[in-house]
C-alpha cells in the first residue's frame, strides 16, 4: 500500500494540495508534488481546484499507481556531455578514477579525446541532441562518413569511436541513458603501415653524424645521447627527457658486467601531464652501457639548475628539452645520411623507431622474457619485483646488447 502524506499551500489564488511520497529505501518522504499538476498528467484538464482531502488522495493513489510520482530529469545536451566529460579538471568521472587508481587517466588523454571529437564527430551530428537522444545509427553514420572522406586512418577512426564510446559507457551505467547506443558498435581493423625500423649501419651513421656535430658545437650533445639512449636500451622518447642522474647506477665488484650500468626507468615526461608515471605504470630497469651511462651523468652535472635533470632545458628549470627539438635534429640527420624527408615518412621512420630497432636487433639472441622485461612488456608480478635474478638478466641483456651495437668511449 503507498504511503504518503497530504498537506496545503496558500497562493495567491487559493489553497492547493501537495503530496509527498514515502521513500523507503532512503526511509524519507520525497520532495512534494503539486496534486494540480499530478491531476494534469492523469489527462484531467479541469479547471476546477481540487478542494478536498479525499480528492486529492484519490488523485495520488492513481498518480503513484501509474507511475507518474517520479520528476524526471531533463537530459543534457550531448555534445555538452562529452565535452564535459573530457574536461580534465572538472569532469567527476576523470576525478573518481584517479583518485581510485593515481594518474589512470592523464591530461594529455583528455586533450586527445577532446581534441579528436571536436575535429572528427562534431561535424558530422545534430549538434542540439539530446543525450538520451543519440542512437546507434547517429554513431554508425558518423563512421561511414569518415570512412567515405578517407581523409584519416582507421586507427584515428577508433580513437572517435573511443572519444564518444567511454561517454556513453558511463552515461547507461549511471542510468542516464535507458539503451546504449555503443553496445553494438565495434572498433576498424587497423589499417596505418607498420612503422619503419632503420638498419644497422643507418643507426650507427646517424650516430657517428650527431656525435662529431655534437662535438663541434653546432648541435646540442643531447641529441646525440637521446639517440643513442633509444637506440641501445629501447627506451621511450618520454622516458628519456624524464630520466634524472639518481635513476643511473653503475655496477661495481661484478667483473662479468663492468662495462655495464642500470637505469632504473620510473618516470616519463608528457607534453601537457608534464612528469607522470611510465607506460603501464610500472618501474622497470635496463642495462646501459658504463661508456654511455658516463656521458649521461656528465651531461646531469652540467644542468645549470641543478635538478638532476640529463636531458635539461636552457629555458626553464622544471621541463626538459622539448621532443619536437630531438625531432628536429634526429630528422636532420637521417637526412645527412641520405634518408630525405621524403625517404623518411615513406619508410614510416620516427623517433619511436628507434625502440623497434633495439627490440629487432635483440629478438632471438636473448631470451624472450628477458627482453620484454627489459623493454617494458612484463609481466606485473616481475615487474613489482627486483630481485637479484631481475637483475642478473637485465645486465645479459645489455652485455649481448652492447656486442650487437657499440656505443663508442669517450676519446
Amino acid at each position: 500500500m503507498v504511503r504518503f502524506s497530504l498537506y496545503k499551500r496558500h497562493r495567491a489564488k487559493g489553497v492547493y494540495y501537495y503530496v509527498r511520497f514515502w521513500n523507503p529505501e532512503k526511509k524519507e518522504y520525497e520532495p512534494g508534488l503539486s496534486i494540480e499538476t499530478l491531476r494534469s498528467k492523469l489527462g484531467d484538464d479541469s479547471f476546477r481546484r481540487i478542494g478536498t482531502r479525499s480528492a486529492a488522495a484519490a488523485i495520488a493513489v492513481r498518480a503513484y499507481e501509474e507511475g507518474l510520482t517520479k520528476k524526471e530529469k531533463k537530459s543534457p545536451n550531448f555534445v555538452d556531455y562529452v565535452l564535459s566529460f573530457w574536461d580534465f579538471d572538472n569532469s567527476s568521472y576523470v576525478k573518481l578514477k584517479n583518485k581510485t587508481k593515481k594518474e589512470s587517466i592523464g591530461r594529455d588523454h583528455c586533450l586527445n579525446m577532446l581534441g579528436t571529437f571536436k575535429k572528427n564527430f562534431l561535424p558530422h551530428i545534430d549538434q542540439s541532441l539530446k543525450l538520451n537522444e543519440i542512437t546507434q545509427s547517429d554513431i554508425e553514420n558518423v563512421i561511414i562518413a569518415l570512412i567515405d572522406e578517407g581523409s584519416i586512418s582507421n586507427s584515428t577512426i577508433n580513437n572517435v569511436i573511443l572519444s564518444v564510446q567511454k561517454p556513453l559507457n558511463e552515461a547507461f551505467s549511471r542510468g542516464m541513458i535507458k539503451i546504449n547506443p555503443m553496445q553494438n558498435i565495434s572498433m576498424l581493423e587497423r589499417n596505418q603501415k607498420d612503422r619503419g625500423i632503420p638498419i644497422k649501419s643507418e643507426v650507427e651513421a646517424v650516430l657517428e653524424y650527431l656525435r662529431k656535430e655534437g662535438f663541434a658545437g653546432r648541435i646540442s650533445m643531447k641529441i646525440y645521447l637521446a639517440v643513442a639512449l633509444a637506440a641501445t636500451t629501447g627506451m621511450r622518447q618520454g622516458e628519456i627527457r624524464a630520466l634524472k642522474k639518481d635513476c643511473i647506477e653503475f655496477v661495481e665488484n661484478n667483473v662479468e658486467y663492468e662495462d655495464q650500468a642500470i637505469i632504473t626507468v620510473r618516470e616519463n615526461f608528457a607534453k601537457t601531464d608534464g612528469f607522470k608515471s611510465t607506460k603501464g605504470k610500472r618501474v622497470r630497469h635496463v642495462p646501459v652501457s658504463k661508456a654511455l651511462a658516463k656521458e649521461l651523468v656528465k651531461m646531469a652535472d652540467s644542468n645549470p639548475h641543478k635538478n638532476g635533470l640529463i636531458f635539461w632545458s636552457e629555458g626553464s628549470a622544471d621541463t626538459p628539452i622539448a621532443g619536437s627539438y630531438i625531432n628536429k635534429y634526429y630528422y636532420a640527420a637521417l637526412a645527412a645520411i641520405g634518408i630525405t624527408e621524403e625517404k623518411r615518412k615513406e619508410r614510416n621512420i620516427d623517433f619511436h623507431s628507434l625502440r623497434h630497432f633495439f627490440n629487432s636487433m635483440l629478438r632471438g639472441e636473448v631470451d624472450d622474457s628477458n627482453l620484454r622485461l627489459v623493454v617494458g612488456h612484463q609481466s606485473e608480478r616481475m615487474s613489482d619485483n627486483y630481485t637479484h635474478e631481475i637483475r642478473e638478466k637485465v645486465l645479459e641483456v645489455g652485455k649481448v646488447a652492447s656486442n650487437i651495437i657499440a656505443f663508442p668511449k669517450s676519446s
